[in-house]
């Protein structure tokens, strides 16, 4: 749990009515502005991508892309179009392996060597199953009692200082509007 800090007072229960009201109000805007700034993007990329015409290269020599600003009667704002996004990872064995090794094969050195230079081999183990609820059910049906409460235990996330982690999360989309009651 996200501890406040020490700077953050607690307030009282009469201060709650108006923080909730306020919090919702704030989660309202955010989410319109939220939409508007992707909608007004969608338009300025779309013009972007139409008009190369009007692109620049990139400063920096080393990125591959071009560049360009867009100018209002108020703001500048210069919008990057790159290609240089990179792998960050691949499955071992999959079509993009065998082909990163295809590539190195004419070197001195074994591919896999020199693959291992750019690319780190671990293998993880990733929940199949993303609710939480729903793990522990398959659990208690797949499982001795005994064991599946050990094993959902286990599973548990801890912080550094083995302490279980937990979270404060914010139901906006249960929340709703009241009516104001007059005093």
């Amino acid at each position: 749990m996200k501890r406040h800090s020490a700077t953050t007072t607690t307030p009282t229960a009469a201060e709650i009515p108006a923080l909730t009201d306020r919090l919702a109000e704030v989660v309202a805007e955010i989410s319109k502005l939220t939409f508007e700034k992707k909608t007004l993007e969608s338009k300025l990329e779309a013009y972007g991508l139409a008009h190369p015409e009007l692109h620049e290269h990139l400063k920096d020599e080393k990125r591959e892309g071009r560049k360009i600003t867009f100018a209002g009667t108020r703001h500048k704002l210069p919008v990057l179009f790159t290609s240089d996004a990179l792998l960050a990872s691949f499955k071992s064995g999959a079509p993009k392996h065998s082909e990163l090794l295809l590539v190195l094969k004419g070197l001195d050195q074994n591919p896999a060597d020199v693959l291992d230079l750019f690319f780190s081999r671990e293998t993880t183990f990733e929940r199949r199953i993303d609710d939480g609820q729903k793990f522990r059910a398959v659990a208690a049906e797949l499982l001795p009692p005994t064991t599946a409460a050990a094993f959902v235990s286990a599973c548990a996330q801890v912080d550094k200082h083995g302490i279980k982690k937990s979270s404060v999360r914010f139901d906006y989309k249960a929340g709703e509007a009241v009516e104001e009651v007059a005093p």
